[in-house]
């Protein structure tokens, strides 16, 4: 089924470039927060279920691992917001609206970009594709 394969390259490259953005991090010396490993150990959790489901075929993998998705995507979006937070302490407002649109409509920072786009085309696949094999 092509959803399942879209989606699974998809979590794939999301995941690489999110450990390309946690190796710079790294041999920058800066420290890492301790969300970001919450992030990346429910990212592992996620595309080991649809590896099992894209493997072996048992719907209740694909919704287990959407399931797992939708908390790895959670501490990605408040980690992009405590980062925005600690960089802006000064602003008001809705800071997870003005966090996404910097991240969206700057060039200052393309991984988390490519990152975050890449999150909602996983997310989304990841969905079409549990729900047509359901």
């Amino acid at each position: 089924m092509p959803s399942r394969s879209i989606a699974a390259t998809s979590a794939r490259s999301r995941f690489e470039v999110g450990l390309v953005m946690l190796v710079r991090l790294l041999r920058a010396r800066r420290r890492v927060p301790p969300l970001a490993y919450f992030h990346l150990a429910t990212a592992l959790v996620s595309l080991g279920f649809w590896i099992g489901f894209v493997a072996a075929g048992p719907v209740v993998l694909a919704w287990i691992g959407w399931a797992v998705l939708n908390l790895t995507n959670g501490l990605g979006d408040t980690l992009l917001t405590k980062g925005w937070r600690k960089r802006n302490p000064a602003a008001a407002g809705n800071a997870y609206l003005k966090a996404a649109t910097e991240a969206v409509f700057t060039t200052k920072r393309p991984l988390p970009l490519v990152h975050g786009i890449l999150a909602g085309g996983t997310y989304f696949t990841a969905l079409a594709a549990a729900l047509i094999s359901s």
